[in-house]
């Protein structure tokens, strides 16, 4: 959450009350149950599920690749999501996704997942 929150506080140039009632909304109405407690994350964990189906059915030599270099795709993503993709994604394409979050709800984040692996997969298979 601290680079969801950093990311607010950077996008609302510094005003704290803002960032903090985004946050709030983001945490409890647009993506709830993904931060919630360290032993649960039940929807954090269900979009993984669903994640990994996708991308089996989609991409299958990507996720086999993965799982073979002991970097399962769970273990990359669950990073992307819980930071509603601020750490891999420029300021100004997460700004977009966001966009989408709020319209969409927090499915948005698994489509977000599937098109970054999809942009990646081929330098990912050359490695």
């Amino acid at each position: 959450m601290n680079f969801v929150a950093l990311f607010l506080l950077r996008t609302a140039r510094g005003r704290e009350d803002v960032s903090f009632w985004l946050l709030r909304a983001l945490a409890c109405d647009v993506a709830p149950r993904y931060w919630e407690g360290t032993t649960s994350m039940a929807r954090l964990r269900a979009d993984l599920g669903v994640l990994r189906g996708l991308a089996c059915a989609r991409m299958p030599p990507l996720v086999k690749r993965l799982d073979d270099t002991g970097l399962p795709l769970e273990l990359l993503a669950c990073d992307w999501m819980l930071s509603l993709f601020c750490r891999v994604l420029p300021p100004r394409t997460v700004l977009r996704v966001w966009d989408w979050l709020l319209l969409e709800g927090a499915d948005v984040l698994v489509f977000v997942a599937l098109a970054v692996l999809r942009f990646a997969e081929e330098d990912v298979l050359q490695v």
